[in-house]
C-alpha cells in the first residue's frame, strides 16, 4: 500500500472532519436561525461577521503563509520555535491595537453597515474576537504543520459541542435572537483562544525575533493587500446587494452562500490545510513536476465531485431545512460551487509565486481581478439581482486563474492538464442539467440525483483523467482502510 498516500488521505479526512465541525455550528442552527432569526436579522449576523473579516484583513496581521513556509524549509528547531512565537506575539500586539481602535469607533461602523447605531454593542464584541480568534488559529496552524491532524479534530468537535448548545441556549430557551449569536460566538472563541495560547506558550514560550519579523513581514505584506483585495472578491457582492437590492435579499444569498461555500469546507479547506505543508516537501523532490500534476489531479476530481454533489442536491436540503421565503436561493449556489471551484484552484496555482518570493504578483493579480469585479457588480446586479451578484464573483476568480496560471507557468511550470480539466468540468455541468429535471417529490428527487452521481463517478473512473497507476492507489488505500475498518469490528 502506498504509505504516503494513505497518509495523505488520513490528514485529509480528519482536516475535513474538522472543517466540516468548525462550520457545521451554522448549518445545524439552520433551522433555529430560519425560524427565530428573520431574513433581515440573518442578514444583520452575516453583516457582522464580514465586519469582522474586514477587521482581520487590516488588523489580524496574517503571516501564515510565511509561518507553513519557513518552518517547514528550516532544519533548526529552535529557529522553527522563534518563528511560531514571533508570528503570534506580533499578530496579537497588532490585533489588540486593531480591536481597541473598531471599539473606539463602533458605533460609526454601526451605522454605516447597518444605518443602526444600536449594533454598536455587536461590533465592539466581534472586535474582542478578532484578537481570541487570532490566538486559536496560531495554534491550530502550528498543529497542521506538525500533521497533528488528531489534536485538530478534536479541538473542532469540541467547539462545535460547545457553540450549538450556547446557540441552543441563548437564541432558543433566551429568546435573545442577534444577541444570542453574538454572545455564543465570544464565550466559545474566548474558551479555545485561551486553550490554544496555552499550547503555543508550552511549546515556543515567550521569544520574539526581529530577523525573523523582518522576514515575516516582507514575504507577507503583498499577501496583506491582496487579502484586502480577496474580500471584495469574495464578499463585495453583499454591500452592492445591500446599495441596489435590501436586507432581506442579503438574507437570501447569504443562504446560498452558505451551501456554495461547502465546496471550501468539505473540498479545498482540509486539502489545503494539508497540502499547504506538503507542497514545500514536493518541490523538494527531484520528480517535483510529477508530484505536482498527480495532486492536481485528485485535487481537482475531488472538488469537482463534491462541488456537483453540492450543486444536485441543494435545493432538497433547503427545502427541508427552512421557511420557503428561503427556497429561492438554492438556485443560486450551482454558480456560487463554480466561483469557488475557480477560487480554490487559484490557491493551487499560487505555489511557483510562493516558493519564488514573488508575492507582490498574487497581490497585483487579486487587486486587478477585485477592480473588475467591483464593475461586474454594478453592471449585473441592478439588472440580474442575486444571479448577477454570485456570476460576478464567478467570473472575477475566473480571471484571477487565468492570471495567476500565466504568471506561475513562467516562474515554475507544472505542466496542469487544463485540457482534462476543463472536459471533467462540462460533463459535470451536463449531469447538473440533467438533474434539474428530476421530480418534486423531494425523496425521488434525491434517489435520482443519486443514480446520476453514481453514473457521472462511473464515466470518470473509466476515463482518462486518472492514469492506472492513480487508479491503482485508489483501490490500495480503499483496501487498506477495509482492512482497518474489519480489524477494528474483531
Amino acid at each position: 500500500m502506498n504509505t504516503q498516500s494513505s497518509s495523505a488521505s488520513t490528514h485529509t479526512i480528519r482536516y475535513a472532519i474538522s472543517d466540516i465541525a468548525r462550520k457545521a455550528a451554522s448549518f445545524i442552527m439552520l433551522p433555529v436561525y430560519t425560524r427565530y432569526l428573520t431574513p433581515a436579522d440573518y442578514g444583520v449576523v452575516e453583516l457582522l461577521v464580514m465586519v469582522l473579516l474586514v477587521a482581520q484583513i487590516i488588523f489580524g496581521f496574517k503571516v501564515g503563509q510565511a509561518v507553513v513556509k519557513f518552518h517547514v524549509m528550516s532544519n533548526d528547531n529552535d529557529e522553527k520555535k522563534r518563528i511560531l512565537s514571533t508570528a503570534f506575539f506580533s499578530s496579537m500586539v497588532v490585533s489588540a491595537l486593531g480591536a481597541a481602535v473598531i471599539i473606539f469607533i463602533s458605533e460609526r461602523i454601526s451605522l454605516f453597515a447597518f444605518e443602526d447605531a444600536s449594533l454598536s454593542y455587536a461590533v465592539s464584541i466581534f472586535a474582542l474576537i478578532l484578537v481570541i480568534q487570532g490566538a486559536e488559529e496560531y495554534g491550530l496552524l502550528h498543529l497542521r504543520i506538525v500533521k497533528n491532524s488528531k489534536s485538530f479534530l478534536y479541538i473542532s468537535l469540541a467547539k462545535l459541542l460547545l457553540q450549538v448548545a450556547l446557540n441552543i441556549y441563548f437564541i432558543v430557551f433566551l429568546s435573545m435572537g442577534v444577541k444570542g449569536v453574538v454572545y455564543s460566538a465570544l464565550l466559545s472563541s474566548s474558551v479555545f483562544g485561551l486553550i490554544m495560547t496555552i499550547y503555543l506558550l508550552r511549546f515556543s514560550g515567550f521569544q520574539i525575533s526581529y530577523v525573523i519579523l523582518k522576514k515575516l513581514f516582507y514575504f507577507s505584506w503583498p499577501l496583506f493587500l491582496s487579502g484586502g483585495a480577496a474580500f471584495f472578491l469574495a464578499f463585495g457582492d453583499r454591500f452592492f446587494i445591500l446599495e441596489y437590492l435590501s436586507l432581506h435579499d442579503i438574507g437570501i444569498y447569504s443562504l446560498s452562500y452558505k451551501f456554495g461555500f461547502l465546496l471550501m469546507v468539505l473540498g479545498w479547506g482540509p486539502i489545503a490545510k494539508y497540502w499547504q505543508v506538503q507542497q514545500y516537501e514536493a518541490y523538494q523532490q527531484a520528480n517535483s513536476v510529477d508530484h505536482f500534476q498527480k495532486a492536481f489531479r485528485f485535487i481537482a476530481l475531488s472538488l469537482v465531485l463534491i462541488g456537483l454533489s453540492i450543486s444536485m442536491f441543494s435545493e432538497d436540503l433547503i427545502r427541508l431545512m427552512a421557511n420557503q421565503e428561503f427556497w429561492v436561493s438554492s438556485k443560486i449556489v450551482p454558480i456560487i460551487i463554480l466561483a469557488y471551484l475557480f477560487y480554490a484552484l487559484v490557491q493551487f496555482c499560487t505555489f511557483p509565486l510562493l516558493i519564488t518570493n514573488n508575492t507582490k504578483k498574487i497581490a497585483v493579480s487579486t487587486i486587478s481581478t477585485a477592480l473588475i469585479m467591483v464593475a461586474l457588480y454594478i453592471v449585473l446586479i441592478p439588472d440580474f439581482g442575486l444571479f448577477g451578484a454570485a456570476s460576478a464573483t464567478a467570473i472575477g476568480f475566473l480571471v484571477q486563474l487565468l492570471l495567476i496560471n500565466i504568471v506561475g507557468k513562467i516562474l515554475f511550470d507544472m505542466k496542469l492538464p487544463w485540457l482534462r480539466f476543463s472536459l471533467l468540468s462540462l460533463l459535470a455541468s451536463a449531469t447538473y442539467l440533467v438533474s434539474m429535471y428530476a421530480p418534486d417529490d423531494i425523496w425521488l428527487s434525491i434517489m435520482v440525483k443519486i443514480i446520476l452521481l453514481v453514473i457521472f463517478a462511473f464515466i470518470i473512473w473509466r476515463s482518462q483523467f486518472l492514469t492506472v497507476y492513480d487508479k491503482q492507489e485508489v483501490v490500495l488505500v480503499f483496501k487498506g482502510y477495509y482492512n482497518k475498518l474489519g480489524a477494528n469490528l474483531k
